[in-house]
């Protein structure tokens, strides 16, 4: 998922990410989140990313997994009008039952109200819409 609101975050982590190698005299590094040792820069290894984790963790006081983020964008996608074929092939689920029954769903009063905007774009002189809309 690559949504324009997550941009301005990921803009500032990459200039703050370029100061920090660059105080550090390094002038290019190809992982995101590099792992900067005396040998050089690298990846981490996955006990290493557990750790920096706990450290993230700790100096935010909460608590996460990292698979909560997934139900947690798609929802937020969701909730902002994105459909949930876009979402569920955002996510890279082959349907969009795996999207609902694991990670989000249309909210109830969001359904409702495009629904009704849907009936009222279709048949704006029915006077059963009309009277609801008084």
């Amino acid at each position: 998922m690559n949504p324009n609101v997550l941009r301005p975050f990921v803009r500032d982590y990459l200039e703050v990410r370029k100061e920090l190698l660059a105080q550090k005299g390094i002038a290019k590094a190809e992982p995101l989140i590099p792992a900067i040792s005396p040998k050089g820069v690298g990846i981490y290894i996955q006990q290493a990313f557990g750790r920096l984790k706990n450290e993230v963790m700790k100096e935010a006081n909460i608590s996460f997994k990292w698979k909560d983020f997934r139900p947690s964008g798609g929802q937020l996608a969701l909730d902002a009008g994105v459909a949930i074929d876009q979402v569920s092939r955002s996510m890279r689920h082959a349907s969009t039952q795996t999207t609902e029954r694991y990670h989000c769903r249309t909210r109830a009063d969001a359904a409702m109200a495009n629904v009704n905007a849907a009936y009222n774009r279709m048949f704006p002189d029915e006077p059963a819409i009309k009277a609801e809309k008084d």
